[in-house]
């Protein structure tokens, strides 16, 4: 009796009750299935499967919805990570699972709140290096998506700053010599060219991206790892594939989180 009053509780006190429920010790006999793809892992947070692969019974108004959908979300963590010494969820866990139940989040493939990061291996003028790629979801038209570049990170791109150099600059009267010094100029203080463009101007990464591979300076090898981020309200969470031996917590699981 006192276990359905506890359960009953926890629908309108849900912080307080999160506590109360989080000092039970994980029994990992009960993570039995691996979280084999992403979308897998967004339909377990959802909670539209439970972990074993069935589909939730229990009505969201009630306290058991609560209690198997806190559990559920557990197996979504690499609890390596994740759990106290004392085998219990830490108190960032706690926070962010009762955070998604109370507010009903849910994660949604045709949204803006979470991209792919693709660490890739390139070669670049017949040098090896590596990068980095992240995509979002773009709408094409009516259910129809696709994934889109939306930025580019490396060593590749390090020589790309913003700095501008007050003291390096275009002659106002340069025009009046048919800009002839403008090849020295530029060539002799190329680690500030910035400084010659437009007040505002800002270095466009994906620009320069395109422009290496339309003239084949720069070829994608491969994609070595991949990664995906979502954005929930103020936290921050990175899904990476997990592997491990003697252990069903493994797959697509939560590795990271970060509060904005």
């Amino acid at each position: 009796m006192k276990r359905y009053i506890f359960l009953i509780v926890a629908v309108f006190y849900l912080n307080g009750a999160f506590a109360q429920f989080f000092s039970t010790v994980i029994d990992e006999q009960e993570l039995k299935f691996k979280v084999k793809q992403i979308d897998e892992f967004m339909h377990r947070f959802n909670y539209d499967i439970a972990y074993d692969g069935s589909s939730p019974v229990f009505m969201k108004d009630s306290a058991t919805y609560v209690a198997e959908r806190t559990k559920n979300m557990l197996t979504l963590f690499n609890l390596d990570k994740f759990l106290t010494k004392g085998k219990k969820p830490s108190i960032i866990t706690q926070q962010i699972i009762s955070y998604v139940i109370k507010n009903n989040i849910r994660l949604e493939y045709a949204n803006s709140s979470w991209y792919a990061k693709l660490k890739c291996n390139c070669t670049y003028l017949g040098r090896k290096s590596t990068m980095l790629i992240d995509l979002r979801v773009e709408k094409i038209k009516g259910v129809e998506y696709k994934w889109v570049i939306s930025d580019v990170n490396g060593s590749l791109f390090a020589a790309m700053k913003d700095t501008v150099d007050v003291s390096t600059f275009i002659s106002p009267a340069d025009h009046g010599i048919g800009f002839i010094s403008l090849p020295h100029t530029i060539n002799s203080n190329y680690k500030v060219v910035n400084s010659f463009a437009y007040k505002g101007h800002k270095n466009d990464r994906l620009s320069v991206f395109n422009f290496m591979v339309a003239n084949q300076m720069l070829k994608i090898n491969n994609v070595e790892s991949v990664s995906y981020h979502y954005s929930l309200g103020k936290y921050n969470i990175v899904v990476e594939r997990v592997e491990k031996t003697n252990s069903y917590n493994k797959g697509w699981l939560i590795n990271s989180i970060t509060v904005k």
